[in-house]
């Protein structure tokens, strides 16, 4: 997947942006205290869009990650996932689960 990530800004008070993959899956990119929070949305089996925390950007993180391509805004949010797998935050198996969707997202 190449060209230019796609990413719109989102109306509100609080600053987010919204990056979409394919028909059924999105990013949110939230600006936080400590950074952009970065969730996944997915339509399920039921047809209904749960939202998963997948990492945290830092502001030159994202800056950058909104001039490169889809894949290699999945790629960095592979490895921040990896990052917090290896640093034992969260449910192992549930970060493994989110990395395969984020992984099919990138393909």
């Amino acid at each position: 997947m190449t060209g230019k990530l796609q990413v719109s800004k989102s109306r509100g008070q609080q600053e987010s942006f919204t990056v979409t993959a394919d028909d059924s899956h999105t990013f949110r990119i939230r600006l936080t205290e400590s950074g952009y929070a970065v969730v996944l949305r997915w339509k399920d089996a039921e047809g209904k869009r749960p939202e998963r925390y997948l990492c945290y950007f830092s502001k030159a993180e994202w800056k950058k990650a909104q001039r490169d391509s889809l894949s290699a805004f999945v790629a960095l949010v592979l490895i921040k996932l990896n990052e917090r797998k290896a640093s034992g935050e969260g449910d192992a198996d549930k970060l493994d689960a989110l990395a395969s969707r984020v992984r099919a997202v990138g393909t």
